[in-house]
């Protein structure tokens, strides 16, 4: 059951992250728009801590299959903690 619900917000968070990343990030063709300006900011903070370890050493000398684990990797460390949380808070309401 736990695995399940690891895997279903790994997932909606991979979502969420490439939404963010592919609109805040996206071909800009004149000012920045208000949904630009928070969708790069919430994909800042949904790619970490993964980011801080793909370097531009990693970017250019390392395959693309490795940073697309990596950024997997981080949304299922995200699930990871986001479910512990929400099990502990109902362990104490309970």
């Amino acid at each position: 059951m736990t695995l399940s619900r690891i895997a279903t917000v790994a997932v909606v968070h991979f979502v969420l992250t490439l939404i963010c990343v592919i609109v805040g990030f996206g071909e800009i063709w004149g000012e920045r728009t208000a949904l630009q300006e928070v969708a790069m900011g919430v994909g800042e903070v949904l790619v970490r801590p993964g980011a801080w370890l793909w370097t531009r050493w990693a970017s250019h000398n390392l395959p693309d299959i490795l940073e697309w684990a990596l950024v997997i990797a981080n949304s299922f460390l995200w699930a990871s903690v986001i479910v512990w949380g929400w099990r502990a808070r109902a362990d104490r309401v309970s």
